[in-house]
């Protein structure tokens, strides 16, 4: 097997919009960029006791049903995290139902 990532990597798919269509373009980038520089640790690895840890992802803390959803671009609904604490919360979401 020459490339396993294209085995068990993420899947493509044709008919999910772009980033930009769900609300995650320019716009989007710099209210990330603010809420990184204005938060950049980690905000559930300092509220569990981990410590300072860089965040790289800024999630919606009430999940975003799309970008007519005004908690979509509050940044009072925004939250830095880290990859693996974005990664539980999102799974989290999702089996209560709260992401589409």
């Amino acid at each position: 097997m020459k490339n396993p990532a294209g085995r068990f990597g993420r899947r493509f798919d044709a008919n999910r919009p772009s980033a930009a269509r769900r609300g995650y373009g320019r716009r989007w980038q710099r209210i990330r960029q603010r809420k990184l520089k204005a938060n950049p640790l980690c905000q559930h690895c300092l509220a569990d006791g981990r410590g300072p840890v860089p965040a790289n992802e800024v999630d919606h803390i009430i999940p975003s049903q799309g970008i007519d959803d005004p908690n979509h671009w509050d940044e009072d609904n925004l939250q830095s995290l880290c990859k693996p604490c974005h990664s539980r919360k999102t799974l989290s979401d999702m089996r209560a139902g709260l992401t589409r």
